[in-house]
């Protein structure tokens, strides 16, 4: 059987893309007090390469912590090749996280831009 798997052009550049990332510090690890933080980063002109590499540098790290334990037996050159597996579980959006979204979206615009938006909505609503 053919393979049908399509190849991607790793060194495309990514562009008008946000990813957020909502997390909480504490001041120490046994504290109980935790405050949340949200991180979103905007990627324009990033060649796809550049966000693998940095997405393996955890596996990297951990790689080379266990990998020095080893170290006089560790071959020179050695190869290592694995599968990625996401830890992300499948994202579900809620009516509600849609509706406050989208309020926080309008929020952010002019109001000639809200009634642009919202005429745009209502042309759409018509036509479907």
């Amino acid at each position: 059987m053919a393979d049908t798997t399509e190849t991607t052009n790793i060194d495309i550049l990514v562009n008008n893309v946000e990813i957020t990332k909502t997390f909480k510090v504490s001041p120490d690890k046994d504290s109980t007090e935790s405050k949340k933080v949200t991180l979103t980063s905007t990627f324009n002109n990033v060649p796809l390469r550049a966000i693998f590499l940095e997405a393996m540098k955890p596996e990297v790290i951990r790689l080379q912590g266990s990998l020095r334990k080893a170290f006089d037996t560790l071959e020179d050159g050695l190869e290592i090749t694995k599968a990625y597996k996401s830890t992300m579980q499948a994202v579900v959006i809620t009516p509600e996280m849609a509706e406050k979204a989208f309020l926080a979206d309008l929020a952010k615009m002019t109001v000639e831009e809200r009634e642009a938006k919202l005429a745009e909505m209502v042309d759409q609503i018509e036509t479907d």
